[in-house]
């Protein structure tokens, strides 16, 4: 990006956004693009770098206060 870390920090904090807010962000997004593309969560997994699904549900379960599973039913319904 061409920023120094310090650079970046201070951006993002003019936004209200620390990195790793900015990072969680990034990550449900990707998730949902992935999750509507059917793709299974276990490759979801291991694309957005969790250890295990477990992780990865608990992660996105705070960002989008639901399970992946339940939350692709939900948008595949509507």
């Amino acid at each position: 990006m061409g920023l120094s870390a310090h650079a970046l920090n201070q951006r993002l904090k003019a936004f209200g956004l620390t990195f790793a807010e900015l990072l969680d962000l990034m990550r449900l997004e990707l998730a949902q693009t992935l999750l509507l593309r059917d793709r299974p969560i276990q490759e979801i997994v291991v694309d957005l770098g969790f250890a295990d699904a477990s992780a990865f549900t608990k992660a996105f379960k705070k960002w989008a206060g639901t399970t992946p599973a339940r939350w692709r039913t939900e948008q595949l319904r509507a």
